[in-house]
């Protein structure tokens, strides 16, 4: 504040201008998260927006997680802003989950438990092996939703997404090997904030940020 840097309240949570953004961030013993003037962290540490103090995390990638686990990133630590993958995480066991033969498709993976996109992506290549998220086009919509940046109905007339369309053949084997309640992260992602999923109870793609879904992982491919 008027060219200097003073020290924040309690929780950290004085708000700061653009330009005493910049201020704050020149600031040795202090950084700037969110627009937030916060204390500065120890080698090693983030900050956590959520619970408002610096951590150590468990994880920053799958690589600080053994055999059997994936880094499973949480996103309130940068207080669910969705323009940079968190970078606070925790090991959890990818045992479990559900595998099916989509039949006309591929074989997949669904993840027992929920969690952002970034999670999703480190879920499946924790699987190992020849292993990918599902992609849009796995879903066979005849319309090229991510080359148009859009979303819609997943039916298979090329360039319709009209919702009183027939639903692609690839999206019923969906519906069929897994239901129709749940919705499922895509490899997919018109930037960071707007990652693709797919819902399979109305047959549809769409895009979102901030959300907790299941990953959807192709293997054997």
């Amino acid at each position: 504040s008027g060219g200097s840097c003073y020290p924040c309240d309690s929780e950290g949570s004085y708000y700061i201008s653009e330009e005493e953004y910049a201020l704050c961030r020149a600031c040795g013993r202090r950084q700037a998260v969110n627009g937030q003037c916060v204390p500065g962290c120890m080698a090693g540490q983030v900050y956590h927006a959520g619970q408002k103090k610096c951590v150590t995390p468990e994880c920053t990638t799958n690589r600080d997680c053994g055999s059997g686990k994936y880094c499973k990133l949480d996103s309130s630590q940068n207080n669910y802003s969705c323009t940079d993958a968190p970078v606070y995480g925790t090991c959890e066991s990818i045992s479990g989950g559900t595998r099916k033969t989509v039949t006309g498709v591929g074989t997949y993976v669904k993840s027992d438990g929920t969690m952002n996109w970034w999670s999703a992506q480190n879920y499946c290549q924790a699987l190992g092996g020849t292993t990918r998220m599902a992609t849009v086009a796995d879903f066979g919509c005849g319309y090229d939703f991510v080359g148009n940046h859009t979303t819609g109905y997943c039916n298979a007339e090329q360039g319709n997404k009209d919702y009183n369309k027939p639903l692609s053949s690839n999206m019923q084997a969906f519906q069929t090997a897994f239901g129709k309640s749940s919705y499922y992260w895509l490899n997919d992602s018109y930037s960071a904030c707007y990652a693709y999923y797919a819902g399979l109870g109305y047959g549809a793609v769409n895009r979102g940020s901030r959300n907790n879904y299941s990953a959807l992982c192709r293997v054997g491919f």
